[in-house]
């Protein structure tokens, strides 16, 4: 039962008197009134589950046109990674992979001191040159 607060009165003892909305909606206009709000009410949740529809739609298409754009980016970089990820696997199956790594570790040792040795003849070859150039300077004056 639905009440509302009558606003002119009080009793004696300063308590609100009641007056029941029932008694008003018996009458014609009270249920025509009840019947329109009630269709208004109907449609409106209809038209706002329509528009929320709409917007999940039009939020899932853009979502799937972002990532059909990025779908070829993406598929290139995870071809890559998987690539590189083989070309760093051992060939060899892995009890006799540790053969792999030692001579992969030796490599890289022989590497080095055949480096030093370039870079230190390189700066010889360059230091010569040098020397030669000033010494061809000198000599035209």
């Amino acid at each position: 039962v639905t009440a509302t607060i009558d606003q002119p009165g009080f009793d004696c003892l300063n308590t609100p008197q009641l007056i029941f909305i029932d008694d008003i909606q018996e009458t014609v206009v009270g249920n025509v009134n009840y019947y329109i709000t009630f269709v208004l009410l109907c449609l409106y949740l209809l038209f706002v589950n329509i528009m929320l529809i709409n917007l999940l739609i039009a939020i899932f298409s853009n979502t799937y046109a972002d990532s059909e754009a990025k779908s070829g980016i993406i598929y290139k970089t995870q071809r890559a990674e998987v690539i590189l990820e083989f070309k760093e696997r051992p060939w060899l199956p892995n009890p006799l992979s540790l053969l792999y790594f030692i001579m992969k570790g030796a490599e890289k040792l022989m590497d080095k001191c055949v480096c030093k040795k370039k870079l230190y003849r390189s700066q010889i070859k360059k230091v010569n040159r040098q020397n030669a150039s000033f010494n061809a300077f000198r000599a035209s004056l």
